[in-house]
């Protein structure tokens, strides 16, 4: 856990703004800004199935490369309902353009996982570590914006005679600062 939270900030740090850049919206470089929604896991198992819908709630940082294409790394807290566990999780994603309100953009991300006292045994599946995302988002203005993304694990778990593979569905809106 150490060593994923000691890598976030060096990401983050990658992405410093220049104190002499200009103050003005649309010439920035560099965004910051919180982000939060609902997030729809869909966990495949025999015999066991479990769909929890978890709110969830982070930070992000978005670094433009050109009129068109962005990177932003995003630091996200959920705790899954029912498992036990909460899932701090950092993707990053390449944005695309689309329109002058529309973005798609695809991505990896980390996922880190810690159980909490009152997890149920058969629920004690933890997230994969690694996974890959793809979305869609729409500007409502400068600042505020809506998303929809899909995460995609590779990863199949095995435990308590389970095979187990985790999907997740997220809505969100958020703010740059």
């Amino acid at each position: 856990m150490k060593r994923l939270s000691f890598m976030a900030i060096v990401l983050l740090l990658c992405f410093t703004v220049n104190a002499q850049e200009p103050t003005t919206w649309e010439s920035k470089k560099t965004y910051f800004g919180i982000t939060g929604g609902f997030k729809q896991d869909f966990f495949t198992s025999s015999p066991y199935n479990f769909n929890g819908l978890n709110l969830y709630g982070g930070f992000f940082v978005e670094r433009k490369l050109s009129e068109k294409f962005s990177l932003q790394l995003e630091i996200l807290h959920t705790k899954t309902q029912g498992s036990g566990f909460n899932t701090v999780e950092f993707p990053l994603f390449l944005k695309y353009k689309l329109g002058e309100k529309l973005s798609v953009y695809a991505g990896v991300q980390l996922n880190a996982s810690y159980k909490d006292n009152y997890s149920d045994p058969i629920y004690s599946q933890k997230p994969g570590n690694f996974a890959f995302n793809i979305g869609l988002q729409y500007d409502l203005s400068e600042r505020w914006y809506l998303f929809a993304r899909y995460i995609h694990n590779p990863k199949r778990q095995t435990d308590l005679n389970q095979s187990v593979r985790m999907n997740t569905f997220l809505v969100g809106v958020g703010y740059r600062f």
